[in-house]
């Protein structure tokens, strides 16, 4: 799957169980607040995409599992803050650049 198919599932897992997707962060992680926005989605989207095994995702169990081993990568440092970050911002520029698209579509 790829980013936008994996927000789009985690979006309505998240409206369904917002605290049962919280809990896919890793340890010591809190879901952010941006701008009134809660990040969670677009954070674990990323989080599943530098796990390396998004592609090979097929269903929520699957990004579950993506996320749990970016968690175990997470605790050994193998990623930084900055490159979560970078990543979770591509996924909201995907979302935007997306929108932008339906829109103009919806509009011709």
């Amino acid at each position: 799957m790829n980013r936008l198919e994996a927000h789009e599932l985690l979006a309505h897992h998240y409206r369904d169980d917002r605290a049962d997707l919280w809990s896919w962060l890793p340890e010591g992680v809190q879901p952010r607040v941006l701008h009134g926005i809660d990040t969670s989605v677009a954070t674990l989207t990323a989080a599943a995409s530098l796990s390396g095994q998004l592609e090979d995702a097929h269903d929520l169990l699957d990004l579950k599992a993506a996320c749990e081993h970016f968690a175990s990568l997470w605790s050994a440092d193998v990623f930084s803050v900055d490159q979560w970050n970078a990543e979770a911002v591509e996924v909201i520029g995907e979302l935007l650049a997306w929108g932008e698209r339906a829109t103009a579509h919806e509009r011709n």
